[in-house]
């Protein structure tokens, strides 16, 4: 788990991730990913899957600036209907070793 970090001025919390190899598809690796937002305290905290081949991709129109060439994945939640937090998370570096 990591150390709690803030997040803009509305939430903080510790990141979990753990990483597995894919059975098939596109993806060599399934990243898990846990939030344990400071936010969501009655419920099950954010969690989504990054499906991800290990590789990034290259802009091919760069006129496009809502191209989404990260890794991510996103989730909501929804404080009994009446409040909706929405999570996006994304890949930006990953060193192999």
């Amino acid at each position: 788990m990591s150390d709690s970090f803030q997040v803009g001025d509305c939430d903080h919390g510790p990141l979990t991730f753990t990483v597995q190899s894919s059975n098939g598809g596109d993806s060599k690796y399934n990243v898990f990913l846990t939030f344990y937002s400071s936010v969501i305290l009655d419920a099950s905290p954010p969690t989504c899957n990054i499906p991800w081949n290990g590789t990034y991709l290259v802009p091919t129109e760069p006129w496009k600036p809502d191209q989404d060439l990260l890794p991510s994945c996103f989730t909501e939640d929804s404080r009994e209907g009446y409040h909706m937090t929405y999570y996006w998370f994304h890949i930006f570096d990953w060193t192999f070793h």
